[in-house]
């Protein structure tokens, strides 16, 4: 419930080195007090869930939010603010997603009233409804996707581009499917990137460069580099610096 003196040092080191390269950044806050996705790490602590009934916690995430918005208010190179990562609240919350996006949302705009907002429509678009009945402005909703590993995916893929078109022309939102895996299937890869370009949804991988060099666990853009990856914690400058060339 309080902040560290250093508590943008690493944050703000990145958003530098960034804009330096012309990287545009989104803050995810992919991991919430207490936790937030039905005690799943992608909300932040396994096994558990208790920012909906928490009110500490609920304050704690408004605080977060309003001090970042502060702190990079102007801020060309931070794109926007992804509010929550995969929100999956208990069946029995009488706090519901789209109801707690607001009031993080209001807090947002309180302090910064330019910055992109992300909202995670995640499992599907009816945990958030249409953003029209909020007032929520300047937003874009996110959507993650992974289909069968088995090679079926294909009519998984066509079927969610179709879903995805529908709710971006119904709600005239923009679109980012921040998650997706097509495993090793290079048809599907295609189809499925080829449909989010045609349809104007914006769309991020996990990662640019992955070190695991199998197809299947095709999590980045590039992979089949079986160099030997670097050792943040004990390799000297040379030998960091050598490594990293390899990639």
């Amino acid at each position: 419930g309080t902040w560290r003196p250093d508590a943008f040092k690493h944050i703000d080191w990145l958003v530098e080195a960034c804009g330096r390269r012309r990287i545009y950044v989104m803050l995810d806050l992919h991991g919430s007090p207490g936790g937030h996705s039905a005690g799943w790490l992608t909300g932040g602590q396994t096994g558990g869930n208790q920012l909906w009934s928490r009110p500490d916690y609920q304050e704690w995430d408004e605080k977060i939010w309003r001090t970042i918005a502060m702190h990079y208010k102007g801020n060309p190179t931070v794109a926007g603010y992804d509010l929550l990562n995969e929100p999956v609240p208990p069946e029995n919350s009488s706090l519901t997603t789209s109801a707690f996006y607001d009031r993080l949302y209001r807090s947002v705009r309180c302090e910064d009233p330019d910055h992109i907002i992300c909202f995670g429509a995640f499992f599907d678009f009816d945990v958030l409804g249409d953003p029209r009945e909020y007032g929520w402005e300047n937003i874009l909703y996110q959507t993650h996707h992974y289909g069968d590993n088995d090679g079926t995916g294909i009519r998984f893929a066509m079927d969610t581009l179709r879903h995805l078109k529908d709710y971006q022309a119904k709600w005239k939102i923009p679109l980012l499917v921040g998650e997706f895996n097509c495993w090793g299937f290079m048809d599907i890869w295609d189809a499925w990137l080829t449909g989010l370009e045609e349809s104007w949804i914006s769309w991020s991988s996990w990662t640019f460069k992955n070190i695991d060099s199998h197809l299947c666990n095709s999590w980045g853009y590039f992979y089949h580099n079986d160099a030997i990856p670097p050792d943040y914690e004990r390799d000297d400058e040379k030998t960091l610096c050598e490594k990293m060339a390899a990639f």
